[in-house]
Order: C-alpha cells, then sequence, then structure tokens
C-alpha cells in the first residue's frame, strides 16, 4: 500500500510538471506577442484584437504551436504509459494479496484441524 501511494505522489507530481510546461509554453506564446500599441495606448479591447489577428498567422506563432501541440502529444504517450504502469502494478498488488489470502486460509485450515483432533483426544 506504501508504494500505491508513492506512485500516486509520483502521477501527481509528474501531472504537476506537466500543466507547469504547458502554462510556460502557453506563456512564452503570450510573451512573443506585442503587449501596447504605442499609437492607440493600451486598450483592453484592443489587446484582445491583436490576440485573435496574431492566432491566425505568422511563422512564429504556427511553430509555437505545433511545439504546443507536440509537448500535448507527448504529454499523453506518457500519461498512457504511466496509466498502463499503474494498471499493471494494481494487478500485480490484487494477485499477490489472493497468494496472501489463500495462504492464511491453508494455515488457519490446518490450525482448525489441528485443534479439532486436540478436542477429540480430550
Amino acid at each position: 500500500m506504501a508504494w500505491s501511494l508513492k506512485l500516486q505522489r509520483k502521477t501527481v507530481l509528474h501531472t504537476e510538471k506537466c500543466a507547469h510546461l504547458i502554462l510556460h509554453v502557453a506563456g512564452s506564446l503570450n510573451d512573443k506577442r506585442p503587449s501596447t500599441n504605442p499609437e492607440m495606448g493600451s486598450a483592453s479591447h484592443e489587446d484582445r484584437k491583436r490576440k485573435r489577428f496574431a492566432i491566425d498567422g505568422g511563422e512564429e506563432t504556427i511553430s509555437s504551436h505545433s511545439h504546443l501541440i507536440h509537448v500535448l502529444e507527448r504529454n499523453g504517450k506518457m500519461l498512457t504509459a504511466q496509466l498502463e504502469a499503474q494498471n499493471t502494478n494494481y494487478q500485480l498488488d490484487r494477485e499477490q494479496r489472493k497468494d496472501h489470502a489463500d495462504g492464511l486460509v491453508a494455515v488457519l485450515n490446518k490450525l482448525a484441524d489441528a485443534l479439532g483432533k486436540i478436542a477429540d483426544k480430550l
């Protein structure tokens, strides 16, 4: 059970690292856009218009988007592999618990037989 908690903690840490990486990449996309228009000032409505326009074109934006897609695909593959490993670990844990339970039942049966024989002699 302790290794299961360690695995869960690792899963959470891994997910947090991936989320941080995605936010970092997304943040770098936002950093590459111009922050203000010197002619218009810093109007939030104009900023939104510029952001929409920047998404539509530009090699740098497309490259950043393809990089983000690549990172997300890699993250999905890693999560899939991690879930498969976790499922395998859970299956092994179930088998181990079953083996332990079967062994315990066998020992208890032998103990019950021994106690029955002792009771018969008394």
